[in-house]
């Protein structure tokens, strides 16, 4: 299927489906403190032990080229030791001027940014999702590392993953193989929708990955995965979270229209 067909497809589940989904967005919208502290418990986790920016900066590399998957430790290593190189060029402050941080790599923009990291041989194995799960994670504790930060949100770019896109198939019903939503293939399609429905907060569709990861079993049934639950590091399990994750988890599950 061509991509203007997938797009065609996909936007006609949306059409149809559209006031079950936007439903869920309406949750999400109300309960995004869960994600956000998530989001700042994860990060922190990462650049506690670090004493400059440039160094919480470097961990922030490495574990996302780390925590995508796909993962080959030679050209892992080749592209971890080139942003070393570069970013150790950074000044030993506690903040870094963004433009300084940018000009590293001779860019001027996070636009520009995602395009050098995701497509340039020197950062082997950081590709899409890699590179904006790491940008989207410099974002989150822009704070703790620059000064003079200031990008457009827009810019931001999704980590598509296995989990927003299952959990985006199962609400708009994209069942069968030539369908649904593929993390690889439709990591764009993913963005451009996101940006369509919802142009003022596209990164909306990013929180799907926090509901659906305690919510989808190993055969990526909707079900409470309780293993996940209690053995994440960056969530304190208790009985209001439990009580949205099954809130959402009755959203999700709807009649077959």
């Amino acid at each position: 299927m061509k991509k203007q067909e997938r797009k065609d497809l996909l936007f006609r589940h949306y059409d149809r489906y559209k006031d079950d989904f936007n439903k869920i967005l309406d949750f999400i919208i109300e309960n995004k403190k869960y994600r956000k502290d998530y989001n700042y418990n994860y990060c922190n986790k990462f650049i506690s032990g670090c004493k400059y920016a440039k160094e919480r900066i470097r961990s922030l590399f490495v574990n996302s080229i780390n925590a995508a998957g796909g993962n080959n430790l030679r050209l892992t290593g080749e592209a971890c030791e080139n942003f070393f190189k570069k970013v150790d060029k950074l000044p030993n402050k506690n903040l870094i001027d963004f433009k300084e941080f940018l000009s590293i790599f001779n860019v001027t923009n996070i636009n520009n940014l995602y395009a050098h990291l995701s497509d340039s041989e020197e950062f082997p194995n950081f590709k899409n999702k890699k590179t904006a799960l790491f940008i989207r994670d410099l974002d989150i504790v822009n704070k703790k590392l620059f000064k003079n930060y200031n990008i457009n949100k827009n810019d931001l770019q999704i980590p598509v993953d296995v989990v927003i896109v299952t959990i985006i198939n199962k609400i708009l019903h994209l069942n069968g193989k030539k369908k649904k939503l593929n993390s690889m293939r439709d990591f764009d399609l993913v963005n451009k929708f996101a940006h369509e429905i919802s142009p003022k907060n596209h990164m909306v569709i990013e929180d799907f990955w926090f509901w659906g990861y305690f919510n989808l079993g190993k055969k990526r049934n909707i079900e409470f995965n309780k293993e996940k639950y209690y053995s994440d590091l960056f969530n304190y399990p208790n009985e209001k979270l439990k009580e949205k994750l099954s809130d959402f988890r009755d959203l999700i599950i709807t009649k077959k229209r």
